[in-house]
């Protein structure tokens, strides 16, 4: 079994020097936010880590204020408290 880190699928449209992860072996969980992601198989806590950080994970520019006020506004909203049951509804 390989030990390599897989290619995050969600950022598959950027060129190789841009996903966070690659051959390099650099990068991982501390440097990437959405390292681990695999299609199907995100979790709640995944996705709250993710959009908790500091810095976009596809632009890895920090966040706007916009965003943040957004991201607040969501964290209100019934769906965001049945984020661990709605990722385990559409698990295939």
């Amino acid at each position: 079994m390989s030990t390599k880190p897989r290619d995050n699928p969600y950022l598959a449209h950027l060129p190789p020097s841009q996903r966070g992860s690659g051959p390099s072996g650099s990068n991982g969980p501390s440097s990437e936010p959405l390292y681990g992601f695999i299609p199907r198989k995100v979790n709640g806590e995944q996705v709250r880590k993710a959009m908790g950080q500091d810095v976009n994970p596809f632009t890895k520019q920090p966040h706007s204020a916009q965003y943040q006020k957004i991201l607040e506004a969501r964290r209100k909203l019934p769906v965001y408290a049945k984020m661990d049951e709605f990722f385990q509804m559409v698990r295939i």
